[in-house]
């Protein structure tokens, strides 16, 4: 009679114990991953920009600054969207080359749109990732020479090419909100080059921005 109660109480045991059990691995995988799945996130960033290659030849260090649109579907890394404005800076000794002998100073507009992804490498509040992409960057060489009409484009300065752009930068979740530091390496490919005829113009954007999660 005992054993039989013994061996009852037991099963019973095992089954609440069992029953339990999704609800506590539930409760740890939400602490190993706490961030909440979000659909669409907008942000902006901004920071400096650090000639590489060729283009130091050319130019100084120049600044941008990016609207950013985030979508994450959720079985594929996260896509990202990029809107921006650039700035390069030319150094005193190049200007001669622009053939204006009354140049005061001169900067190249660069508006870049790219498409890409984000890959984070941990799940956790504070997170390392990667980013790679692929855009259109339209350059346009605009002179400063100290008149009225302070600023005029150079004829035919106007150009579209396409580049890649990659990097690495660390995310910080603060509640719906995400601020992050990166660094990306561009490369934008020309036929003919910009002002001292480089085949390539590599950049490399240090930014630091923020990110609403929105849905």
């Amino acid at each position: 009679m005992y054993p039989t109660r013994t061996h009852a109480g037991m099963a019973l045991a095992v089954a609440l114990a069992t029953a339990g059990t999704p609800h506590l691995g539930q409760a740890q995988f939400t602490m190993a991953t706490p961030t909440k799945h979000h659909w669409l996130a907008l942000g902006f960033d901004g920071g400096e920009i650090i000639p590489t290659g060729n283009a130091t030849t050319n130019y100084k260090k120049s600044f941008q600054g990016a609207a950013i649109v985030a979508i994450n579907l959720g079985f594929l890394p996260e896509l990202r969207f990029s809107f921006g404005y650039q700035r390069f800076n030319f150094k005193d000794q190049v200007l001669g080359s622009l053939g204006i002998p009354s140049v005061a100073a001169a900067h190249n507009n660069v508006l870049a749109g790219v498409a890409g992804t984000r890959i984070d490498l941990l799940r956790t509040p504070i997170r390392p990732y990667l980013t790679v992409g692929v855009g259109a960057f339209d350059f346009k060489t605009v002179v400063d020479t100290g008149a009225k009409a302070s600023r005029a484009a150079v004829p035919n300065a106007s150009s579209i090419k396409f580049g890649i752009d990659g990097g690495a930068g660390l995310a910080l979740d603060i509640g719906r909100f995400e601020a992050f530091a990166e660094g990306r390496v561009q490369n934008v490919f020309t036929s003919k080059g910009m002002i001292s005829s480089a085949k390539q113009i590599q950049a490399v954007p240090v930014a630091f921005g923020f990110m609403f999660k929105v849905l």
